[in-house]
This record gives structure tokens, sequence and C-alpha cells, in this order.
């Protein structure tokens, strides 16, 4: 240590200090804030924009039948599929206006094929309006699937009546209209300023509450009703996507949109999310559920073949992804809603 006196001035020379400042809070408003702006509103306009796409698709299809309009339309509904199971994480406030899922006017299922068959074979009109007086079970994306692909999957252009094209560009156009809907909703909806000022949120734990229910329950969903009902029942009648074999990739979309939340990430854009806020005071919550948010993913993955060949093949896949649905399901149910109400206000 090296002391000089300079102008009656004692200086004292010693080590840099060499700790690490204290990283900043991570504020409650901060969240909220930019989970809205990053993830919710972000995911519900893609959402919107695919399914306009979608009913262009139809659109095409139905002036022109061919086997590549077929093949396009068949890919642009894959495309709006995977962003409502994106958007399912969040299915409260806007996306819960219409109703949450599975009972949602754009996203029922199972669906009544036999009722499907019924008004296809009749002289309706499927303009907008007699779409949307159908009950859920009838329309949505689950039965412009079935009129897509056909009961095995293998249905060809040439297989297509009149009244069936005009049925999936009639649903198209509901499904158009209602994420439109929910994307405009999105826009004003009054989440960022809880506790500030909201017309719907007195609390910010309010708000935080309904965010974290929405990832716990499309988790539990995703646990109980996609896998242990259809593994349990040993039946795939009760599959979300089971005509175009996509019920595995719903199920993998569904998990990353919990991903994007808690994350607070879309789309490559990283903002602020739920995991900033859990690390700063619990650390081991925060990893526990990111350890298993990662379980969940890779379980799910490891099914690798479709959903009605694995309940009879691959049954120890099964049953390890909805095991590892369960546990984060109680993380976030239990443990994440616990810490968030203890620490907001």
């Amino acid at each position: 240590m090296l002391f000089l006196v300079v102008g009656g001035v004692l200086l004292v020379g010693c080590k840099k200090n060499n700790t690490s400042p204290t990283p900043p809070v991570t504020s409650a408003g901060t969240v909220l804030g930019s989970e809205l702006s990053v993830v919710l509103k972000p995911t519900s306009a893609t959402l919107a924009n695919d399914a306009y796409l979608l009913y262009n698709g139809a659109v095409t299809f139905q002036s022109s039948p061919t086997q590549q309009n077929l093949t396009n339309c068949r890919q642009l509904w894959i495309n709006a599929s995977a962003d409502y199971e994106l958007s399912a994480a969040a299915l409260f406030g806007p996306n819960g206006s219409i109703g949450a899922d599975p009972g949602s006017l754009i996203n029922t299922y199972p669906i009544d094929t036999a009722g499907i068959n019924k008004i296809v074979s009749s002289a309706a009109t499927f303009n907008l309006a007699y779409i949307d007086s159908l009950p859920p079970y009838l329309t949505g994306l689950h039965g412009m699937e079935f009129e897509l692909y056909g009961i095995s999957g293998t249905k060809t252009a040439t297989q297509f009546s009149p009244q069936q094209l005009s049925y999936i560009t009639g649903v198209a156009l509901s499904i158009a209209t209602y994420t439109g809907q929910v994307d405009t909703l999105w826009s004003s909806y009054p989440f960022a300023n809880a506790g500030s000022g909201s017309s719907i949120y007195a609390t910010q734990t309010a708000a935080f509450s309904d965010l974290v229910m929405a990832i716990a329950n499309i988790t539990e969903t995703d646990g109980i009703y996609k896998l242990k009902g259809i593994f349990l029942n040993g039946s795939d009648i009760l599959q979300e996507s089971p005509f175009a074999n996509n019920s595995i990739t719903d199920i993998e979309n569904n998990l990353a949109g919990v991903s994007n939340i808690y994350y607070g990430q879309y789309n490559n854009v990283k903002g602020t999310g739920l995991s900033a806020f859990v690390s700063q005071n619990n650390v081991a919550l925060d990893q526990r559920i990111k350890s298993d948010l990662m379980a969940a993913q890779k379980a799910v993955g490891s099914i690798t073949v479709p959903l009605s060949q694995a309940i009879h093949t691959q049954s120890a896949q099964i049953q390890l992804a909805l095991n590892a649905c369960d546990s984060l399901d109680d993380d976030l149910k239990v443990s994440l809603l616990t810490y968030m109400n203890a620490n907001t206000n």
C-alpha cells in the first residue's frame, strides 16, 4: 500500500475493487410492458396475418382446385395452426374474448366429421354469417383441416366438391375475421399499465396471475388432454390435428409459446420476461422452471411418429412427455404463481 501526502491531503493508494456492480433490479412494470410489446402483440399480429394469407389461399384453391393449390393451401393452414398454438400460451384477455381453447370458435377439437359431411352435402351458402352460426365443432381450424386433408389425410384435388371448396373458404374467412378482431383488441389492451390506471387490472399481481395461469393451463392441456387422455383411452379420436398428422407439432408449438412468455422473447427479439424477474430473487426456482420446460420440450420431441401411431408404438415416450408436462405445470401453477403473488403489488 502506498501513502502520499500532497498539499496536506493524505492519499491512500490501494488495489482496485474487483467486485461487480449490483445488477439493475428488473421491475414488475418492465416485465409487463415487455411481455406485451415483445411477445403478446407480435404473436397475435403474426396469427392474424397468416390467417389472412390462409383465406387468400383458400380463395385461390376454390377458384382453381389444382393439386399445387391444394398443397399451398395446406401449407398455409399449417402456418396459421402453428401461430395459433403459440398464441394458446396466452389464452386470456383478447385471446379469451371469443372463448378459450378447446371451446374456441377458432380451434375447437375434436370436431364432428359426420356433421361437417352433412352440411357440405346440403345446399347451404357458406358465407360468414352462416359459418359463424354453426356450433364450433363444425368449423374452425380443425373443420378446415378435415376438409383439406380428408379422413385419411390423402385427399387429392380431384376429390373436392364445389360445396367443400366453398366451405373451406367460408371457414378461412371466419378464422381470419376472428384473429383480426383479437389482434385489434391486443393493440389497446391495458396490460402494461396494470396497477397504474388499467381499466382491467387494479394490481400488477392480477395481470401476472392471468399470464402465469395462461402458460400453466396450456401446459396442463398438453399433458392431460392432448397426451394422457388419448394414451389412456388408446384412441386417436381425441387428437387435436389427426387429419394432417400435426398433433405432436401442436404440442411442441404450445410449449414454444410457454417458452416465449417465460423468457420474454419472440421471433429472435429478446425482451424482459418472467425469468428475469424470478432469477433476481430465486435462482433455484428459475433454474427449475427452465430445466422442466426443456425436459418437456425434449420429451415431446422424442415422439417420432404421428400420435395415432405413437399411442400404440411409443408408449414410453408418451408417458415421459406427459410426466414432464405435469411437472412443468406444477412449477408454473404452484411455485411460479406463489412467487409472483409474493413479489408484486
